[in-house]
């Protein structure tokens, strides 16, 4: 079994109401709900976090930031919650959990 993952990110898209994004926001917020597991070693509870009117980018990196974004990812979860299969690609490219990468900005 795959151990969970420590990081869940779930954007979502409301439109506005001629003109006015309070009737989106109170949509979105009324129709998420939250349900929290208890996780061994992480007793921080969920933080839900809005950012209505707040522009963000959800396109990946085109660039060597992709592998850095990665690489950041291996070093955050457990290990478990990736197919071995996976994390030998990664190993290849010098991105193993716990050890020192060589990826860095130029």
């Amino acid at each position: 079994m795959k151990s969970p993952t420590f990081n869940l990110w779930a954007p979502w898209r409301s439109f506005l109401v001629n003109g006015d994004p309070s009737r989106a926001s109170t949509s979105s917020k009324n129709s998420r709900r939250s349900i929290r597991y208890p996780a061994p070693g992480r007793p921080r509870p969920a933080e839900l976090r809005g950012h209505v009117g707040k522009p963000f980018n959800t396109d990946a990196p085109a660039d060597y930031a992709f592998w850095e974004l990665l690489n950041q990812v291996v070093q955050e979860e457990p290990s478990a919650s990736l197919d071995q299969i996976r994390l030998g690609y990664y190993a290849c490219m010098g991105i193993q959990k716990g050890k020192p990468s060589h990826l860095t900005s130029a």
